[in-house]
Protein backbone atom coordinates (compact mmCIF):
# COMPACT_ATOMS: atom_id res chain seq x y z
CA UNK A 1 0.00 0.00 0.00
CA UNK A 2 1.42 3.23 -0.89
CA UNK A 3 1.87 6.08 1.64
CA UNK A 4 0.37 9.70 0.89
CA UNK A 5 3.05 11.41 1.13
CA UNK A 6 3.38 14.02 4.12
CA UNK A 7 5.36 17.57 4.10
CA UNK A 8 6.66 19.13 7.38
CA UNK A 9 7.46 22.62 7.47
CA UNK A 10 10.14 23.59 9.96
CA UNK A 11 10.29 27.67 9.93
CA UNK A 12 13.27 28.79 12.43
CA UNK A 13 15.13 31.85 13.24
CA UNK A 14 18.16 31.36 15.60
CA UNK A 15 16.44 28.42 17.74
CA UNK A 16 19.86 26.34 17.30
CA UNK A 17 19.39 25.27 21.03
CA UNK A 18 15.70 23.76 20.10
CA UNK A 19 15.67 22.82 16.24
CA UNK A 20 17.66 19.14 16.35
CA UNK A 21 14.88 18.40 18.70
CA UNK A 22 12.33 19.18 16.35
CA UNK A 23 14.19 17.24 13.43
CA UNK A 24 14.79 14.36 15.07
CA UNK A 25 10.71 14.50 15.82
CA UNK A 26 10.03 14.32 12.82
CA UNK A 27 12.49 11.67 11.52
CA UNK A 28 11.84 9.39 14.09
CA UNK A 29 8.66 9.03 12.91
CA UNK A 30 9.72 6.42 10.70
CA UNK A 31 7.70 7.10 7.97
CA UNK A 32 8.65 6.67 4.19
CA UNK A 33 7.01 9.41 2.26
CA UNK A 34 8.38 12.20 4.10
CA UNK A 35 8.85 15.75 2.79
CA UNK A 36 10.84 17.62 5.04
CA UNK A 37 11.75 21.42 4.66
CA UNK A 38 13.38 23.56 6.57
CA UNK A 39 12.81 27.63 6.30
CA UNK A 40 15.45 29.48 7.93
CA UNK A 41 14.98 33.35 7.68
CA UNK A 42 18.90 33.51 7.86
CA UNK A 43 20.17 32.29 11.37
CA UNK A 44 23.34 33.75 13.01
CA UNK A 45 23.49 30.87 15.47
CA UNK A 46 24.49 27.51 15.14
CA UNK A 47 21.06 26.54 12.78
CA UNK A 48 23.40 25.93 9.62
CA UNK A 49 25.64 23.77 11.60
CA UNK A 50 23.04 21.34 12.95
CA UNK A 51 20.95 21.29 9.63
CA UNK A 52 24.34 20.50 8.04
CA UNK A 53 24.06 17.31 10.12
CA UNK A 54 20.88 16.33 8.63
CA UNK A 55 20.86 17.28 4.95
CA UNK A 56 20.84 14.13 3.27
CA UNK A 57 17.06 13.92 5.51
CA UNK A 58 15.98 17.63 4.19
CA UNK A 59 14.31 17.54 1.14
CA UNK A 60 14.76 21.63 0.74
CA UNK A 61 16.35 23.97 3.33
CA UNK A 62 16.50 27.73 2.18
CA UNK A 63 18.57 30.23 4.41
CA UNK A 64 17.66 33.59 3.67
CA UNK A 65 15.73 37.05 5.64
CA UNK A 66 12.38 37.07 5.39
CA UNK A 67 9.67 39.14 7.05
CA UNK A 68 8.85 36.74 9.65
CA UNK A 69 7.64 33.14 10.61
CA UNK A 70 4.29 33.63 8.07
CA UNK A 71 6.14 34.34 5.46
CA UNK A 72 8.79 31.43 5.93
CA UNK A 73 5.56 29.02 6.22
CA UNK A 74 4.80 30.67 2.84
CA UNK A 75 8.23 29.71 1.19
CA UNK A 76 7.55 26.13 2.09
CA UNK A 77 4.12 25.88 1.08
CA UNK A 78 5.41 26.40 -2.49
CA UNK A 79 7.59 23.66 -2.07
CA UNK A 80 5.18 21.05 -0.28
CA UNK A 81 4.20 18.20 -2.21
CA UNK A 82 2.52 16.30 0.07
CA UNK A 83 -0.74 15.30 -0.07
CA UNK A 84 -0.91 15.91 4.04
CA UNK A 85 1.16 19.56 4.72
CA UNK A 86 2.00 21.14 7.92
CA UNK A 87 4.76 23.25 9.87
CA UNK A 88 6.21 22.60 13.46
CA UNK A 89 7.78 25.36 14.38
CA UNK A 90 11.39 24.93 15.71
CA UNK A 91 10.92 24.35 19.49
CA UNK A 92 8.41 22.33 19.07
CA UNK A 93 8.41 18.48 18.61
CA UNK A 94 6.03 15.54 17.63
CA UNK A 95 5.26 12.38 19.90
CA UNK A 96 6.06 9.22 18.07
CA UNK A 97 4.35 7.34 15.96
CA UNK A 98 1.97 10.30 15.34
CA UNK A 99 1.92 10.41 11.35
CA UNK A 100 1.06 6.91 10.87
CA UNK A 101 -2.19 7.59 13.26
CA UNK A 102 -3.92 10.54 11.51
CA UNK A 103 -3.25 9.42 7.83
CA UNK A 104 -6.03 6.96 8.29
CA UNK A 105 -8.10 9.69 8.73
CA UNK A 106 -7.45 11.96 5.77
CA UNK A 107 -8.90 9.09 3.25
CA UNK A 108 -12.03 10.86 3.61
CA UNK A 109 -11.43 13.86 0.93
CA UNK A 110 -14.07 16.32 2.87
CA UNK A 111 -11.72 16.49 6.23
CA UNK A 112 -9.58 19.30 5.58
CA UNK A 113 -8.13 19.67 9.25
CA UNK A 114 -7.01 16.50 11.61
CA UNK A 115 -6.04 17.43 15.15
CA UNK A 116 -5.13 16.36 18.56
CA UNK A 117 -3.49 17.39 21.78
CA UNK A 118 -0.33 19.03 22.82
CA UNK A 119 1.52 19.13 25.93
CA UNK A 120 3.05 22.50 26.94
CA UNK A 121 5.97 22.74 28.75
CA UNK A 122 8.72 24.54 29.29
CA UNK A 123 11.03 27.20 31.61
CA UNK A 124 8.51 28.51 34.25
CA UNK A 125 5.52 26.46 32.57
CA UNK A 126 3.62 24.10 34.43
CA UNK A 127 3.16 21.23 31.90
CA UNK A 128 -0.43 20.05 30.74
CA UNK A 129 -2.04 18.68 28.36
CA UNK A 130 -4.07 21.35 26.13
CA UNK A 131 -6.66 20.41 23.03
CA UNK A 132 -10.63 20.02 23.11
CA UNK A 133 -12.21 17.37 25.28
CA UNK A 134 -15.10 17.19 22.78
CA UNK A 135 -16.09 17.50 19.23
CA UNK A 136 -18.04 20.50 18.07
CA UNK A 137 -19.63 21.57 14.88
CA UNK A 138 -17.45 23.47 12.50
CA UNK A 139 -18.66 26.87 13.06
CA UNK A 140 -17.67 26.85 16.77
CA UNK A 141 -13.87 26.87 15.66
CA UNK A 142 -14.71 30.80 14.16
CA UNK A 143 -14.52 32.47 17.96
CA UNK A 144 -10.52 32.34 18.22
CA UNK A 145 -8.06 29.20 17.64
CA UNK A 146 -8.81 26.57 19.47
CA UNK A 147 -6.67 23.81 17.99
CA UNK A 148 -3.34 23.93 18.93
CA UNK A 149 -0.78 24.54 15.89
CA UNK A 150 1.51 22.04 16.37
CA UNK A 151 -1.07 19.18 16.93
CA UNK A 152 -2.49 20.19 13.43
CA UNK A 153 -2.35 18.26 10.00
CA UNK A 154 -3.95 20.04 6.52
CA UNK A 155 -5.18 17.99 3.57
CA UNK A 156 -3.45 19.52 0.16
CA UNK A 157 -7.39 20.04 -1.13
CA UNK A 158 -7.86 22.21 1.87
CA UNK A 159 -4.62 24.41 1.97
CA UNK A 160 -5.18 24.70 -2.11
CA UNK A 161 -8.53 26.39 -1.23
CA UNK A 162 -7.46 28.52 1.52
CA UNK A 163 -4.16 28.86 1.70
CA UNK A 164 -1.60 30.59 1.53
CA UNK A 165 -0.74 32.56 5.26
CA UNK A 166 -1.94 35.85 5.03
CA UNK A 167 1.67 37.42 5.61
CA UNK A 168 0.01 40.98 7.48
CA UNK A 169 -1.05 38.34 10.13
CA UNK A 170 2.02 37.66 12.36
CA UNK A 171 0.15 35.84 15.51
CA UNK A 172 -3.18 34.74 13.92
CA UNK A 173 -2.29 33.52 10.76
CA UNK A 174 -3.10 29.98 11.72
CA UNK A 175 -6.62 30.84 12.57
CA UNK A 176 -7.21 32.68 9.44
CA UNK A 177 -6.12 29.74 7.39
CA UNK A 178 -8.43 27.00 9.74
CA UNK A 179 -11.46 29.72 9.64
CA UNK A 180 -11.03 29.84 5.46
CA UNK A 181 -10.52 26.10 5.80
CA UNK A 182 -14.29 25.77 7.91
CA UNK A 183 -15.45 28.63 5.39
CA UNK A 184 -14.18 26.55 2.39
CA UNK A 185 -16.70 23.36 3.35
CA UNK A 186 -14.23 20.96 4.83
CA UNK A 187 -14.61 18.93 8.01
CA UNK A 188 -12.64 19.38 10.77
CA UNK A 189 -11.79 15.42 12.81
CA UNK A 190 -10.60 16.17 16.24
CA UNK A 191 -9.09 13.04 17.89
CA UNK A 192 -7.54 12.48 21.52
CA UNK A 193 -4.01 11.96 21.04
CA UNK A 194 -1.61 13.65 22.11
CA UNK A 195 0.94 14.33 19.14
CA UNK A 196 2.66 17.24 19.90
CA UNK A 197 4.97 18.99 22.38
CA UNK A 198 4.31 22.67 22.74
CA UNK A 199 7.42 24.29 24.24
CA UNK A 200 7.08 27.48 25.60
CA UNK A 201 10.61 29.50 26.53
CA UNK A 202 11.66 33.22 27.00
CA UNK A 203 11.43 34.17 23.78
CA UNK A 204 8.04 32.22 22.51
CA UNK A 205 5.65 34.43 20.77
CA UNK A 206 3.24 32.14 22.88
CA UNK A 207 3.94 34.41 26.06
CA UNK A 208 2.25 37.28 23.70
CA UNK A 209 -1.19 36.48 24.55
CA UNK A 210 -2.76 40.13 24.22
CA UNK A 211 -1.29 40.18 20.61
CA UNK A 212 -3.15 36.58 19.53
CA UNK A 213 -6.23 38.23 20.71
CA UNK A 214 -5.54 41.68 18.98
CA UNK A 215 -5.57 39.58 15.40
CA UNK A 216 -8.03 36.73 16.77
CA UNK A 217 -10.44 40.00 16.83
CA UNK A 218 -10.10 41.64 14.25
CA UNK A 219 -10.43 38.06 12.27
CA UNK A 220 -13.76 37.48 13.67
CA UNK A 221 -14.78 40.59 12.95
CA UNK A 222 -13.67 39.83 9.05
CA UNK A 223 -15.89 36.86 9.23
CA UNK A 224 -19.14 38.07 10.72
CA UNK A 225 -19.02 41.36 8.58
CA UNK A 226 -18.98 39.43 5.72
CA UNK A 227 -22.00 37.37 6.63
CA UNK A 228 -25.11 38.45 5.58
CA UNK A 229 -27.31 38.10 8.88
CA UNK A 230 -24.44 38.74 11.50
CA UNK A 231 -24.51 42.78 10.93
CA UNK A 232 -25.17 43.70 14.58
CA UNK A 233 -22.65 41.49 15.49
CA UNK A 234 -20.19 43.00 13.49
CA UNK A 235 -21.35 46.44 14.43
CA UNK A 236 -21.41 45.51 18.41
CA UNK A 237 -17.63 44.23 18.30
CA UNK A 238 -16.52 47.53 16.48
CA UNK A 239 -18.38 49.61 19.47
CA UNK A 240 -16.37 46.94 22.10
CA UNK A 241 -13.19 46.77 20.51
CA UNK A 242 -12.72 50.51 18.81
CA UNK A 243 -12.58 48.46 15.66
CA UNK A 244 -12.90 49.97 12.58
CA UNK A 245 -15.28 48.73 10.02
CA UNK A 246 -13.04 47.25 7.72
CA UNK A 247 -10.36 44.56 10.04
CA UNK A 248 -8.58 42.10 9.61
CA UNK A 249 -8.98 39.79 6.08
CA UNK A 250 -11.58 40.78 3.49
CA UNK A 251 -13.16 37.30 2.84
CA UNK A 252 -13.97 37.85 -0.69
CA UNK A 253 -17.02 35.53 -1.04
CA UNK A 254 -19.97 35.94 0.88
CA UNK A 255 -20.07 33.50 4.35
CA UNK A 256 -23.33 31.11 4.69
CA UNK A 257 -23.95 31.29 8.94
CA UNK A 258 -27.61 31.26 10.02
CA UNK A 259 -28.61 33.43 13.05
CA UNK A 260 -27.49 30.97 15.99
CA UNK A 261 -24.22 30.55 14.40
CA UNK A 262 -23.56 33.79 14.62
CA UNK A 263 -24.93 34.67 17.91
CA UNK A 264 -22.86 31.53 19.38
CA UNK A 265 -19.24 32.90 17.23
CA UNK A 266 -20.40 36.14 18.78
CA UNK A 267 -20.53 35.48 22.48
CA UNK A 268 -18.02 32.90 22.33
CA UNK A 269 -14.99 35.60 21.52
CA UNK A 270 -16.59 37.64 24.04
CA UNK A 271 -16.33 34.93 26.60
CA UNK A 272 -12.85 34.65 25.81
CA UNK A 273 -12.28 38.02 26.13
CA UNK A 274 -13.45 37.67 29.38
CA UNK A 275 -11.76 34.65 30.97
CA UNK A 276 -8.56 36.49 29.18
CA UNK A 277 -9.15 39.57 31.65
CA UNK A 278 -9.55 37.23 34.11
CA UNK A 279 -6.22 35.79 33.94
CA UNK A 280 -4.69 38.84 33.64
CA UNK A 281 -7.08 39.61 36.75
CA UNK A 282 -8.10 43.03 34.95
CA UNK A 283 -11.61 43.73 36.80
CA UNK A 284 -12.70 46.69 34.63
CA UNK A 285 -12.13 44.95 31.85
CA UNK A 286 -14.31 41.59 33.59
CA UNK A 287 -17.11 43.56 34.45
CA UNK A 288 -17.57 45.52 31.23
CA UNK A 289 -17.39 42.37 29.12
CA UNK A 290 -20.21 40.71 31.50
CA UNK A 291 -21.93 44.00 31.60
CA UNK A 292 -22.59 44.47 28.30
CA UNK A 293 -23.13 40.20 28.08
CA UNK A 294 -25.63 40.23 31.19
CA UNK A 295 -27.37 43.21 28.91
CA UNK A 296 -27.85 41.99 25.59
CA UNK A 297 -27.55 38.29 26.36
CA UNK A 298 -29.18 37.38 29.67
CA UNK A 299 -29.22 33.40 29.36
CA UNK A 300 -25.89 33.18 28.13
CA UNK A 301 -24.57 35.35 30.94
CA UNK A 302 -25.90 33.48 33.47
CA UNK A 303 -25.38 30.01 31.71
CA UNK A 304 -21.50 30.98 31.98
CA UNK A 305 -21.46 31.97 35.87
CA UNK A 306 -19.88 35.20 34.92
CA UNK A 307 -20.99 36.45 38.62
CA UNK A 308 -19.24 33.61 40.33
CA UNK A 309 -15.84 35.17 38.33
CA UNK A 310 -16.77 38.97 39.28
CA UNK A 311 -17.02 37.65 43.02
CA UNK A 312 -14.33 35.54 43.07
CA UNK A 313 -11.88 38.61 41.74
CA UNK A 314 -12.83 40.78 43.93
CA UNK A 315 -12.72 38.97 47.27
CA UNK A 316 -9.92 36.53 46.60
CA UNK A 317 -6.29 38.26 47.05
CA UNK A 318 -3.96 37.43 43.69
CA UNK A 319 -2.24 34.40 45.16
CA UNK A 320 -4.98 32.95 46.46
CA UNK A 321 -6.73 33.27 42.55
CA UNK A 322 -3.85 31.69 41.78
CA UNK A 323 -3.82 29.01 43.88
CA UNK A 324 -7.41 28.31 42.73
CA UNK A 325 -6.51 28.20 39.12
CA UNK A 326 -4.19 25.52 39.96
CA UNK A 327 -6.17 23.56 42.03
CA UNK A 328 -9.32 23.69 39.20
CA UNK A 329 -7.10 22.68 36.34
Amino acid sequence: MIQPRISIIIPTLNQGQYIETAIVSVLNQHYENLQLIVIDGGSTDNTQEIISRYSIRIQHYVSEKDSGQTEAINKGLKLATGEIITWLNSDDLYQPGVFNLIVPYFKDSTVGIVYGKAKTFGEKRKTRIVGNASDMPEHMYLPYMRIPQPAMFLSRLAISAAGPLNQSLHFAMDFELTAKVVLAGFKIKRIENLIANYRFHETSKSNLNHKFLEEWTREVHAILSATDIAHFAAREMELLFNLPSKSGTNYTWRISLDHQQAEDIFLEHLNFHFHEAYRDRNEKEMRRIAGYIKQKFPNYYTRKKYSVYLRRIRIFPGFLLNLTRKITR
